[in-house]
């Protein structure tokens, strides 16, 4: 059953946990019927890679199964290319459900998190292709700004349905590449320092 209502006080519980980390949980909604509209073997299965494509957002599955005395919980987790998975287990399901999101949660921090060693000033220059139409720069123009390793966006040069950039880092420039290789907006060409925009 997805989130049968009988257990509607963990759902609560989790999300009270996820709100106090800073990490705030938005919870799947039934249709009129009653009915969620995704298939249950891909939730007890964990497999995020076919949920995430269904729609935007970070994908946490959480599936429990009550084992005797003991619930047997698995967490599978899909964060900005991160796949994760792990299995708890203990008698309260509270606290099963608890340790496991921490630990959800400790790999999203990890995984955003920049080393001091890694912190200071850097520029990187990159070109973006397929810029066909004036909606197509503002789209790549805020994406671009909108990365959190990203000071400033300068344009260099601009050509027919392609614009060169000069970034402004305030981290190495490798966390620039795993942000753009985690996201589905640019794609990496064949040619170094090159990205497509994606439709």
């Amino acid at each position: 059953t997805i989130m049968p209502i009988e257990l509607q006080y963990a759902w609560e519980g989790m999300a009270d946990l996820a709100r106090n980390r800073g990490m705030p949980m938005r919870w799947p909604v039934a249709d009129e019927n009653g009915e969620y509209p995704v298939d249950v073997q891909l939730l007890w299965g964990g497999y995020t890679e076919e949920l995430s494509a269904q729609g935007p957002g970070e994908i946490l599955v959480i599936a429990a199964l009550q084992d005797g005395p003991e619930w047997n919980v698995r967490m599978s987790m899909e964060y900005e290319g991160l796949l994760w998975s792990e299995r708890f287990r203990g008698a309260d399901l509270e606290m099963v459900l608890a340790q496991g999101l921490n630990q959800a949660i400790d790999q999203v921090v990890g995984a955003s998190s920049i080393a001091a060693a890694d912190t200071g000033e850097w520029r990187v220059d990159i070109t973006v292709t397929h810029l066909t139409k004036a909606e197509d720069y503002a789209r790549c123009l805020a994406y671009l700004q909108g990365l959190s390793v990203v000071e400033s966006v300068a344009v260099k040069t601009v050509l027919a349905g392609q614009v060169h950039f000069s970034l402004s880092l305030n981290a190495a420039p490798n966390y620039l590449q795993q942000y753009l290789l985690t996201g589905k907006t640019l794609l990496p060409t064949a040619i170094e320092a090159e990205y497509q925009l994606q439709p």
